[in-house]
């Protein structure tokens, strides 16, 4: 996503969930492209859901903070 291919990206990231629903890598990446689009809302709704998932996890706490500021 990285590349200008953001897209891509989310179909990519959306499709892992589909066959994954708890993949955190994908779910984790499909935050950063939220993020990095400026779609605050989706990736703050996002990086709720990885800390849901696994509420030790010290990156989607880090990018949630960053995205309340």
């Amino acid at each position: 996503w990285n590349k200008g291919r953001t897209e891509d990206a989310i179909k990519a990231f959306k499709t892992a969930l589909k066959l994954k629903a708890d993949y955190l890598d994908a779910l984790y990446n499909l935050g950063l492209v939220y993020k990095a689009e400026g779609q605050v809302p989706q990736a703050k709704e996002i990086f709720l859901k990885v800390i849901r998932m696994s509420p030790g996890d010290p990156l989607a706490r880090k990018e949630l903070e960053e995205l309340k500021r």
